[in-house]
């Protein structure tokens, strides 16, 4: 009965299609194809774009701290500076809410760039701040204005990524805008002391 039924249906409805025609009043066989309006192409304009220009080099970054030796049981603080440099607005873009990071390498080794695969010479931090850190996955762009300037700051204790101190001596401490692509400032160089 139930196949009785579906092929019923199925060769009813193969019917319907096959006998339907065109709704073409001079009841003839040719196709009718709607007019597409003419492409109209916007014209280019004298004024400058509404978007800020994503442009990492107008962007420079400086590290500072409120001292250069931190001894055991201080912290120091460490403030990271993005100026835009241009006379236009500037933007970059961020694939999370983290904006910046600070680390801490041996000073008589040389951090590896954002991206870069690690060379005989360069050390990995014994430090970096985000570690610890959890950030919502949001992407975004931030905007600087001409001559803006955003700040970042943080305290750093002194200790390793294990919360043990750090053997005493100098420590290059760098910073970088998360954005992609990364803007790294040059690093300063601080003392740990006893």
């Amino acid at each position: 009965m139930k196949l009785t039924l579906i092929l019923s249906g199925f060769i009813g409805i193969s019917t319907m299609i096959a006998g339907c025609k065109s709704q073409n009043p001079m009841n003839t066989d040719a196709v009718v194809t709607p007019q597409q309006p003419p492409l109209v192409l916007p014209q280019p304009r004298d004024e400058k774009p509404q978007n800020p220009k994503a442009d990492r080099a107008a962007i420079v970054l400086s590290v500072e701290t409120d001292k250069t030796t931190l001894k055991r049981g201080e912290t120091i603080t460490l403030t990271l500076k993005a100026r835009n440099t241009s006379d236009e607005a500037r933007s970059l873009t961020f694939s999370s809410g983290q904006r910046f990071d600070f680390t801490a390498t041996p000073a008589n080794a040389t951090p590896p760039a954002a991206n870069e695969a690690k060379s005989e010479t360069q050390a990995e931090a014994v430090w970096r701040w985000s570690e610890d850190k959890i950030f919502n996955m949001s992407f975004g762009n931030v905007m600087w204005q001409p001559g803006e300037q955003k700040t970042w700051s943080t305290k750093w204790d002194g200790s390793g990524r294990n919360g043990a101190a750090l053997p005493r001596g100098g420590y290059q401490i760098g910073a970088q805008l998360t954005s992609r692509p990364r803007v790294t400032a040059e690093p300063i160089v601080i003392t740990l002391a006893e």
